[in-house]
């Protein structure tokens, strides 16, 4: 689905925290604060199937997985000043997952000032 792709190439490194809710066990996170790599949407056999993949640099192939089958219905919500993003995946049985996109915090610039040699400080002062 393009919207999949778009969103993956606009939201790359973004933070992803994943909750799950279950009527028989209430929620719970999945590893959660680490930044994304893809996010994804086929069908197979007529089953729904959104995946999240994120980047885990400790595990073998350098990323980790969490798919949704059978996703029946996907709601999205951003923020006003677009710092996040959440997606609400319905599945069956009720079960509901939320994935909250939050943009990675950027370095203060103003904390670590950016320097020019000495041979172009007269160029810009």
């Amino acid at each position: 689905m393009i919207f999949f792709e778009s969103f993956t190439h606009t939201h790359q490194g973004w933070l992803v925290n994943i909750t799950i809710m279950r009527n028989d066990v209430g929620a719970r996170e999945w590893e959660n604060g680490l930044p994304l790599e893809g996010l994804t949407h086929q069908l197979d056999n007529n089953i729904s199937c959104v995946s999240i993949i994120v980047q885990q640099d400790s595990v073998p192939h350098g990323h980790l997985l969490y798919s949704i089958k059978g996703a029946t219905q996907i709601t999205f919500e951003q923020s006003e000043n677009d710092e996040y993003l959440k997606l609400y995946v319905k599945s069956v049985k009720n079960v509901m997952t939320t994935i909250t996109f939050q943009r990675a915090a950027v370095p203060d610039q103003q904390a670590n000032p950016i320097t020019p040699p000495p041979s172009l400080k007269k160029k810009f002062t």
